[in-house]
C-alpha cells in the first residue's frame, strides 16, 4: 500500500488491519440484521397480516431523493407480496409541507385506506398517527431523523430512537426502508434478487441525503453502484444516458456512476421534482417497466432540472444585489427576498453560506400570514441549538445541526433577527475563529510525489461522502507552467511544473471566483494550491489529474 494512502486511513482511525480490509474491499461484508431493529418483528407481522387481508396499503414518502428512493423500495417489495392494489403519496413541499399531514389523512381516509407505511417520515407525527387512528388507518412508521423527545404512539423503525440497539444509527430513510423490505423478504421467503435488485435506490438515497459513508451505509453504497452501472433499471438507466451523455451519442457515456456522479447529477434531477412540481415523477421513472413508459418523466426531470437551476442563479444575484447589507453585517442573516423559490432556496442557503461562511435563512411568503424558512448551518455550529433558542416564535420547527427549517408569523421576523443576533454574539465571543473561512486539507504533498498509480489507489477510499470525504492535499510554492480559462468562463485550466514534466489541473466556479483565480495566476510568482486528486480519461486513455478547490499565493517565505 501507498505510504501516502496509508497515512490518510491512519488519520481517518483505521489502523487495524481487518478494518482496513473490510474498508478497502470491493465486497464488503460490514450489514446487520434487519431484525435487531426496534419493532422490526411487529412491523412486519402486522404488514404481512394486512396483504393477507387484501386491506389497502398506501406508502407515504417524502419530497426528496431518499424519500422517494424509499418509496420506490416499499411499493416493490409490496408488490412482490402480492399486495392488493398497493399505492403511494408523497404531499406538496409548497401546499403539505414536510411529514404525515392531516389534510392527506383525511384524503386517503375518504379513499377507504386501511394502512399507512411512511419512509423517511413521520417518527414524530404524534397528533398525525392519533387522526389516522380515529380514522381506523393503521400507521407503521420508517423514519431515520431525530427522535429524541419520543416517537408517534405506533410501530416505529427509526433507529435513532431512544432505547435503540441497532448497531448502526445513521441509516438514511431509503436504508430504513431497505432493511424492513430485507425482514419481509425472509419473512415471506421471497427470493433475494428482489431485493439485491432494489440496492441501486439505497445508493442514491443514501448518497443524496447526505448521510455518512461509514459502516453499513458505505457497505450499501457499494453495492448499490455495482447495481446501478449494470443498467438494469430502465427508467434511472435512461435519466443516466439523458444527464451524462452529449446529445444523445453512445460513445460518450460515462459510467461507472460513482458517489459524485449521484450527488451532483442524479440526486439533483430527482429533487428537482419536488422542489419545483411533484415528487413522484421519480417514484413513477424509477417503477417504470419499459422505455415508453419511462421518456416523458426523463423528459420533465431533465427540463425541471434545468428550471430549477436556472431560477436558483437569479435568486442568488437578487438577494446578493438586495440584501448585500445583511450578509455582509448580520452574523445570522435572516433575508426576506422579494424573488424566491421556495422549492430552491434550499441550494440559495447553501451557496451563500459558502461564499460568506456564515448561517443563512431565507424566507418565502408561501402563505398570506406566513414566511416558511429555509436555514444551511456552517461547521462547528449546531444550527438546530441557535434556532432552538427562538422556537417560542416559530408555528413548526425541525431539523439538524445543518440545516433546519421553520414557519414563523410575519410580524416576528424582527424579533426573530434581534434575538439571533444576541445568541450569535454570545457565540462568538466563546469561539473566535467561528467565521473564519479555512480550506481544508488533509496531507501536503510535493508535485513529484503526484502520479496515475496514486491517483488510482486513492479510488480505493471511495465511495466519498459525509465523514469520509475525498482526500484534500496542499501543494505548496508550486510553480505554473501554463493555464487558461475555459468554459465560458467557468472553468481554469492549470499545468503545475514537477520533476516528472507536469501535473494538470482544472478549478471549476462562478465568473467571478475563475476570473480573480486567473489574474493570480498572472501576477503571482508561486501559487499554494489545494486539490484532490483524480483521474482524466479521454479516448481511452488515463492520465492523472487535479480537481482544484482553491488557489492562493504562495505564504511561505
Amino acid at each position: 500500500m501507498n505510504d501516502i494512502v496509508r497515512e490518510l486511513l491512519t488519520k481517518r482511525g483505521l489502523t487495524d488491519p481487518e478494518e482496513i480490509r473490510e474498508f478497502l474491499d470491493p465486497h464488503p461484508r460490514t450489514a446487520y440484521d434487519p431484525r435487531l431493529l426496534y419493532g422490526m418483528q411487529e412491523a412486519v407481522s402486522v404488514i404481512l397480516a394486512a396483504v393477507q387481508r387484501g386491506d389497502k396499503i398506501v406508502v407515504y414518502g417524502d419530497y426528496d431523493a431518499d424519500g422517494v428512493t424509499a418509496t420506490v423500495i416499499m411499493m416493490t417489495i409490496l408488490r412482490a407480496l402480492g399486495a392488493k392494489a398497493p399505492s403511494f403519496y408523497i404531499p406538496s413541499r409548497f401546499d403539505e409541507g414536510y411529514g404525515l399531514n392531516e389534510q392527506a389523512i383525511v384524503k386517503l381516509a375518504d379513499l377507504g385506506v386501511d394502512m399507512i407505511i411512511t419512509v423517511d417520515c413521520g417518527a414524530v407525527s404524534y397528533f398525525e398517527v392519533e387522526t389516522a387512528k380515529e380514522y381506523g388507518i393503521q400507521v407503521v412508521v420508517t423514519d431515520h431523523h431525530n427522535c429524541a423527545d419520543g416517537v408517534a404512539d405506533t410501530i416505529v423503525l427509526d433507529p435513532k430512537q431512544e432505547g435503540e440497539t441497532y448497531p448502526y444509527r445513521d441509516l438514511a430513510g431509503c436504508g430504513v426502508a431497505y432493511k424492513l423490505a430485507l425482514a419481509l423478504r425472509d419473512a415471506a421467503g421471497l427470493d433475494k434478487k428482489i431485493t439485491n435488485d432494489l440496492l441501486d435506490m439505497v445508493a442514491i438515497g443514501t448518497v443524496a441525503d447526505v448521510v455518512p459513508l461509514t459502516g453499513e451505509n458505505r457497505s450499501l453504497v457499494k453495492y448499490g453502484l455495482r447495481k446501478i452501472n449494470t443498467g438494469s433499471r430502465i427508467g434511472l438507466n435512461m435519466l443516466i444516458d439523458r444527464i451524462y451523455r452529449k446529445n444523445g451519442d453512445p460513445g460518450n457515456r460515462r459510467y461507472p456512476v460513482d458517489a459524485g456522479r449521484i450527488g451532483f447529477g442524479i440526486g439533483p434531477h430527482v429533487n428537482a421534482a419536488g422542489r419545483m412540481e411533484d415528487a413522484s415523477l421519480g417514484v413513477r421513472l424509477f417503477l417504470a417497466k419499459t422505455p415508453e413508459e419511462a421518456y416523458p418523466y426523463v423528459e420533465k426531470m431533465r427540463t425541471l432540472n434545468e428550471e430549477r437551476k436556472s431560477i436558483q442563479d437569479r435568486t442568488e444575484r437578487h438577494i446578493l444585489a438586495y440584501c448585500a447589507e445583511e450578509l455582509e453585517h448580520d452574523l445570522f442573516p435572516v433575508l426576506v427576498p422579494q424573488t424566491s423559490h421556495e422549492g430552491t432556496n434550499g441550494v440559495v442557503a447553501g451557496r451563500l453560506r459558502e461564499r460568506f461562511h456564515k448561517p443563512v435563512a431565507i424566507l418565502a411568503g408561501s402563505q398570506e400570514e406566513y414566511y416558511t424558512a429555509t436555514c444551511r448551518g456552517i461547521e462547528g455550529l449546531d444550527l438546530h441549538a441557535v434556532l432552538s433558542t427562538q422556537s417560542h416564535l416559530f408555528e413548526r420547527f425541525g431539523g439538524h445541526a445543518m440545516a433546519c427549517g421553520f414557519t414563523i408569523r410575519k410580524e416576528y421576523v424582527s424579533a426573530l433577527k434581534e434575538g439571533l443576533e444576541a445568541v450569535m454574539k454570545k457565540i462568538l465571543l466563546a469561539q473566535p475563529s467561528l467565521f473564519e473561512k479555512h480550506v481544508p486539507y488533509d496531507m501536503i504533498l510535493q508535485p513529484e510525489q503526484i502520479d496515475l498509480p496514486l491517483a488510482e489507489e486513492l479510488q480505493l477510499l471511495a465511495p466519498f461522502g459525509k465523514d469520509n470525504p475525498n482526500p484534500a492535499f496542499l501543494l505548496e510554492s508550486v510553480k505554473l507552467q501554463e493555464y487558461d480559462v475555459i468554459g465560458n468562463g467557468r472553468a481554469l485550466r492549470l499545468r503545475i511544473a514537477s520533476a516528472h514534466g507536469g501535473v494538470a489541473g482544472i478549478c471549476f466556479g462562478s465568473e467571478e471566483k475563475i476570473s480573480k483565480l486567473a489574474e493570480l495566476c498572472r501576477t503571482a510568482d508561486r501559487l499554494q494550491i489545494t486539490a484532490h486528486i483524480d483521474i482524466n480519461e479521454f479516448n481511452g486513455r488515463k492520465s492523472v489529474q487535479l480537481m482544484i478547490v482553491d488557489i492562493s499565493e504562495n505564504k511561505q517565505e
